[in-house]
């Protein structure tokens, strides 16, 4: 069934089967090392696919291809005190020689301490060469639910694959919970900052939760 496609395992017993699910304490409960982390090799002419958060400390991005219909998540900058500039030079200093799409927190496009006096996130990302694709989307819950499918669907399919050098990311995935009795993400920790570039990146080029999606890609120069 599509449905089953759309949704992961938790959601698909309880939104169609009627089942009552106790609430568990993990964000990105379809998670598991053993079956989303492989090693995944670059293919030289995909078009590379980098997800953001514009979080000062640290500043994170991930950098992933499509391989057929997974997303392949092949590497991740963690910047501590940092800025768009920096993290946009450290991405063309890792890949001098490719381009793609940058999926960047939304609110970007203002004027933000991630950008210098008079300057956007969005602009800055421009000027590195790379362009914007900026998703519009609805509640948190409705991009967890995107990732969740991703790392693992309903029909046991697997299309979020993560290479191990991606250590902040699949510890982030493994140990990010909600605060107790609720269905919002604790930051404490500081671990979601590495998750909500992800999100950025999967609901926008992989968007399973479909009613709440809108993709607007911005133009390059």
């Amino acid at each position: 069934m599509a449905i089953q496609c759309e949704t992961d395992p938790r959601t698909y017993r309880q939104e169609y089967k009627a089942s009552f699910e106790t609430p568990t304490g993990r964000v990105y409960s379809t998670f598991a090392r053993e079956s989303n982390v492989t090693n995944l090799v670059s293919i030289p002419d995909a078009t590379l696919l980098i997800g953001m958060d514009f979080n000062i400390n640290p500043m994170t991005a991930v950098i992933a291809q499509r391989a057929g219909d997974q997303c392949q998540v092949l590497d991740e900058i963690v910047l501590p005190n940092s800025n768009t500039q920096e993290m946009m030079q450290e991405i063309n200093r890792r890949y001098p020689s490719r381009n793609g799409f940058v999926h960047p927190d939304p609110s970007g496009s203002a004027r933000k301490t991630s950008a210098p006096v008079g300057q956007n996130d969005f602009a800055l990302i421009r000027e590195a060469g790379w362009r914007v694709n900026t998703p519009q989307f609805g509640p948190v819950v409705d991009r967890i639910t995107n990732v969740n499918a991703m790392l693992c669907n309903a029909n046991g399919q697997r299309r979020l694959l993560i290479h191990p050098r991606c250590k902040h990311l699949i510890r982030a995935l493994d140990t990010l919970t909600y605060k107790e009795g609720t269905k919002i993400p604790d930051k404490s920790t500081g671990q979601d900052h590495i998750t909500d570039a992800l999100g950025y990146l999967i609901i926008a080029q992989f968007p399973i939760v479909r009613s709440v999606v809108r993709v607007q890609e911005s133009p390059f120069w």
